[in-house]
């Protein structure tokens, strides 16, 4: 009687653990990617030629960065596309960029104590998603129409390439991209199994306890990208060892996901400035803060309470760490005619207006209420 009881314990422990490893995404049953696509919901988007307006950025490094951004009607179309999108297909775990409940945190959570770290990054990613990839890769999907096809190109693409700008690309440039990231996942496999692949865009990540695996990422790397058209950013290829300081997607990981030490110290030094002197951008501050408290919480309160003895009576001080009601723009209102959730624009990418949907009021329903009540009386004293 003891051992069955012992088995039945081990049996229910083991189960608990395997339940909270799903719920916590170590096991990829809810991470199975949806392949049937729908794209009907296109026979809706009146067939348009895609206006954008170009210009340029400055990067870090000098250089400028090409943004071409839709006119408004095109960018309302696209992000009811993108969300359309997203209802049909989920991306497996190792797309760590723009998908919902992902991070750079993510991102970098997955690369915390290993001996080696290499990162690499892809020039020019989504002008190097070409019209012709997307038509390749949509094509392997049979339950696509080649006129569904062709429309959501013409609407994502600009001057045949995907827009740096355009709300749909990052979805479109992880759907192509995702081909090459399984091929590359499957030849380190070999070497080893245990390696760590993740890509936050254009941002590729490898980690591993095995350092000679160092040359074969090389190799593979050189091979793959060129052979699809893509090129690696060798100024910007980094390896890191255990013995120094780890950085993904720019934060630290060598034992645990945190901020790095010295952009720490300059907020503290911006923070400082602007509660003694008014000095600074306070959006700027604030951004920075949100994003601190986003990937590293530690180092988010510690900065609160080292400044709170000093300035906690300070209205600086409760602009910048007091939560604060904030007026978010709604992207969807409730229809008073239906009582369901609607978005904002229709698929043509014009706004709706609550005076679109006719309907009366409750209390206009009331009043014509009474009156057919007052109607009815007079007609009964006639």
């Amino acid at each position: 009687m003891k051992d069955l009881n012992l088995n039945l314990i081990t049996i229910i422990i083991i189960f608990i653990v395997i339940i909270i490893t799903i719920f916590k995404g170590k096991l990829s049953v809810f991470n199975k990617k949806k392949r049937n696509f729908n794209l009907k919901f296109l026979n809706k988007i009146p067939i348009l030629n895609p206006d954008y307006n170009t210009f340029y950025i400055p990067k870090r490094d000098g250089s400028e960065r090409q943004i071409d951004a839709p006119n408004t009607q095109l960018k309302n179309i696209q992000k009811n596309i993108l969300r359309e999108l997203n209802k049909t297909y989920l991306f497996p775990s190792f797309v760590s960029g723009f998908k919902k409940n992902a991070s750079i945190k993510n991102n970098a959570s997955k690369h915390t104590n290993k001996k080696i770290i290499i990162n690499i990054d892809i020039e020019d990613f989504f002008h190097s998603i070409t019209e012709n990839k997307i038509r390749k890769t949509l094509r392997a999907y049979k339950e696509l129409q080649n006129e569904e096809i062709e429309k959501l190109i013409n609407l994502v693409t600009y001057r045949g390439r995907l827009a740096q700008g355009a709300p749909t690309s990052p979805f479109i440039a992880n759907l192509v991209f995702l081909g090459i990231d399984n091929i590359i996942i499957k030849l380190l496999k070999k070497y080893d199994k245990k390696v760590s692949y993740t890509r936050y865009a254009d941002d590729i990540t490898f980690s591993s306890n095995n350092t000679k695996i160092k040359n074969a990422i090389r190799i593979i790397v050189d091979s793959i990208l060129p052979k699809y058209g893509y090129v690696a950013k060798k100024k910007k290829t980094t390896i890191y060892r255990a013995h120094t300081k780890q950085i993904v997607t720019g934060l630290v990981v060598n034992k645990r996901v945190s901020y790095p030490r010295n952009k720490y110290m300059k907020l503290r030094a911006m923070v400082f400035n602007f509660l003694s002197k008014g000095d600074g951008n306070i959006n700027i501050i604030k951004g920075h803060l949100s994003f601190l408290k986003s990937v590293d919480r530690k180092k988010y309160l510690k900065l609160k309470f080292y400044y709170r003895r000093n300035f906690k009576e300070n209205n600086n001080y409760k602009v910048l760490f007091n939560k604060q009601k904030k007026k978010h723009k709604k992207a969807s209102f409730t229809n008073p005619h239906t009582g369901k959730r609607e978005v904002k624009f229709d698929y043509s990418g014009k706004k709706i207006e609550k005076n679109d949907y006719k309907y009366e009021s409750a209390f206009e329903n009331i009043k014509k209420s009474k009156k057919n009540n007052d109607d009815d009386k007079n007609d009964l004293i006639i």
